[in-house]
């Protein structure tokens, strides 16, 4: 049995989740709910409802992560970072670079952590990561996996965030 919230595999009795917590007894009809709606194509969620997914998720590296909900992450991080941008400009002010630095202080873990259920979701390993570290075309390359579409149905990282089952 997989944790709907975290995607780990858990054993059939266990209650708990081994690795969020999260209890297995309640969440079997949220389970069986989701499998419904994975069945159906229906598995739609909303930007915001993405961008949190990857904070609710806050340090977790093992699962998969979608390619909507690490981009949605990414872009909005963008977006935020340019309306700090413009708003430090139009202030006038010098020495707001703590700002910027808190900024990315506080995105590290989840960024890490959402690339690294993102590569899981394409069915690599989560130290391809470090296939950027190449120069010049480690980040063509890792740019590339992350664009990848997901691995359908389970793979050894979880099951498909996407929802589509194969038979």
């Amino acid at each position: 049995m997989f944790c709907s919230k975290c995607g780990t595999e858990n054993s059939d009795s266990a209650r708990f989740c081994k690795n969020c917590g999260n209890p297995t007894g309640a969440s079997k009809q949220t389970v069986s709910a989701n499998n419904s709606r994975m069945a159906s194509g229906s598995n739609q969620k909303n930007v915001w409802d993405c961008y949190l997914e990857v904070f609710r998720k806050y340090a977790v590296f093992n699962g998969r992560a979608s390619r909507k909900e690490y981009w949605t992450f990414n872009l909005l991080n963008f977006a935020f970072l340019v309306v700090m941008a413009i708003l430090v400009n139009e202030i006038g002010a010098t020495n707001f670079s703590w700002i910027f630095s808190f900024f990315y202080l506080a995105l590290f873990i989840p960024s890490l952590a959402v690339t690294i259920r993102r590569l899981h979701d394409t069915g690599r390993s989560g130290w391809m990561y470090f296939v950027s570290l190449i120069p010049l075309v480690g980040s063509i390359i890792l740019l590339v996996f992350l664009f990848t579409d997901s691995t359908p149905g389970m793979n050894k990282y979880g099951p498909n965030p996407k929802g589509i089952m194969v038979n």
